[in-house]
């Protein structure tokens, strides 16, 4: 799976604006994710993934994130220096913390189920937008 991943990757470099890669039984996201320069969507929901790679912040055309349904615990990394990221989804992870100053730029988060994350600790760090999805609940 990871080498179709790489070979698909430097094939279309710099064409590919979405990628789906959801319930793909995935443990980790290939670090060479980020010479996917125009990806504007990237779906990696239903997988094994316990940590973002640090050069996933080199999508800075990506506009929509969706992690749900992974083992991603604590801290989301970096996604603030992802300009145009403004639709994040991270339902059903172990999530406990956003980076500073970037809740107010997404106009659609979901965080449902994220047991670590409460809707009082995201009010706090920012405002919620119309579009927030907190129904953070234990399971």
């Amino acid at each position: 799976m990871l080498f179709i991943f790489l070979c698909f990757t430097h094939s279309h470099t710099h064409t590919q604006q979405e990628l789906d890669l959801s319930n793909n039984k995935l443990s980790e996201v290939p670090k060479d994710i980020g010479l996917l320069a125009n990806l504007r969507a990237l779906y990696l929901d239903g997988n094994g993934i316990q940590t973002l790679p640090e050069s996933i912040t080199a999508l800075v055309n990506l506009h929509r994130l969706t992690l749900s349904k992974n083992q991603l615990e604590g801290e989301i990394p970096a996604i603030q220096h992802m300009p145009k990221l403004s639709i994040f989804s991270v339902n059903g992870n172990k999530i406990d913390s956003f980076p500073h100053g970037v809740l107010p730029k997404l106009a659609n988060i979901k965080v449902s189920a994220c047991a670590s994350l409460s809707r009082a600790r995201l009010t706090i760090l920012s405002p919620p937008s119309p579009k927030t999805d907190f129904g953070c609940r234990q399971k």
